[in-house]
């Protein structure tokens, strides 16, 4: 089943409370072009687990959105606020020493990389929602200008995937027809 980009956009009546607030976040920001992308990624050394986590999308009208995992795994968590490193505030010392035993999550600006600065400076001009089958709000599919931006959470792992609207509809076994009618 293929999700159409929504025309008019409005808070679903089957959310609840904290899925309609994120879902609202999101909808405030429609009309307004990425300024900024980065990825929240798990580091042990000098190895970065880039496969998943949280991303982070600033517009052009100030508003940074974080998408997230929910804490059981199973919602996406949209913040409107920056990522923030718990262990900012930690001693250098201590921190060293933590990282090295433990790892630790690192900011990586992602608005440059080949892949994403293709929307760098386009506007969000649709969004979707992404339901589980208990209706609980588990991903966002956001257009942008021709590219299709969908972030996704599973098992307590965040997953972004970008692609031309008509390259990821046809990805996901969406006729040509369908194809057309959400870039129309």
């Amino acid at each position: 089943m293929v999700r159409r980009c929504l025309k008019h956009f409005q808070v679903d009546a089957t959310m609840n409370e904290y899925d309609s607030h994120a879902w609202s976040i999101i909808i405030a920001c429609l009309g307004q072009e990425v300024n900024g992308l980065a990825r929240i990624h798990f580091c042990y050394g000098e190895e970065a687990d880039t496969e998943d986590g949280p991303l982070e999308v600033r517009f052009s009208n100030g508003v940074t959105l974080l998408f997230k995992a929910g804490g059981g795994g199973d919602y996406l968590v949209v913040e409107q606020q920056p990522w923030h490193d718990n262990f900012a505030n930690w001693p250098r010392d201590k921190l060293a020493q933590h990282i090295a035993e433990f790892g630790a999550y690192r900011r990586f600006n992602i608005a440059e990389d080949s892949e994403f600065a293709a929307i760098t400076g386009r506007k969000l001009s649709a969004v979707s929602p992404i339901k589980s089958q208990f209706g609980r709000l588990v991903g966002i599919e956001m257009r942008l200008e021709g590219f299709l931006l969908t972030v996704y959470c599973a098992a307590d792992e965040e997953y972004v995937w970008l692609g031309e609207c008509r390259k990821r509809l046809l990805n996901m076994g969406a006729s040509i027809g369908d194809a057309r009618s959400i870039l129309d």
